[in-house]
């Protein structure tokens, strides 16, 4: 009949799914920082090998630029320096992500499930030893890289089950 309108349905409560896949975001990007940790970590235990290979590099560029050690060192610390705050940055972008997809964005669920699958297909290498420093800060960053990469493989599995996806309809979700 003209001028009736359909009858609203009332927003559903967040699925158990989703909030779990919320968890699992936040310990992915814990994973994903503490990896970082153990790679910083690992640099400056070579510290002095980057720093040779600088200077060598450098000066085999261009021979005229005299580049000392003391600047070569503040280079490199810079450069750990310069990871570590992207990387707090990066995890805060992907947990910010998370929030919105927690609310029901459609568009955050999809960039989360693109983010996990780039961590899985990461993760593969670790899980066979390929590509992994040696010793055992690259025995525990291989294992922090699997990890993660299970985390972000459960998050996308429960992000796209039965009761998510019906979460993530337009008009469902709590406001």
């Amino acid at each position: 009949m003209p001028g009736m309108t359909p009858p609203v349905t009332a927003p559903r409560s967040t699925p158990q799914d989703v909030i779990t896949a919320f968890q699992l975001w936040w310990v992915a990007a814990g994973f994903g920082l503490a990896q970082l940790v153990c790679a910083v970590i690992s640099a400056l235990g070579e510290r002095d090998q980057v720093i040779d290979q600088l200077l060598s590099d450098m000066a085999r560029r261009d021979p005229e630029l005299a580049l000392s050690r003391n600047t070569a060192e503040l280079f490199v610390f810079a450069g750990m320096v310069l990871a570590v705050v992207i990387g707090i940055v990066l995890a805060a972008i992907v947990l910010l992500i998370a929030y919105q997809m927690r609310k029901g964005r459609q568009w955050a669920r999809t960039v989360l499930t693109m983010l996990g699958s780039i961590l899985v297909v990461f993760a593969v290498p670790a899980l066979f030893g390929l590509g992994t420093a040696t010793g055992a800060v690259g025995m525990l960053t291989g294992a922090l890289a699997i990890l993660g990469g299970v985390a972000a493989a459960g998050a996308i599995f429960l992000m796209h089950r039965k009761d998510s996806n019906t979460y993530f309809l337009p008009g469902l979700r709590p406001r």
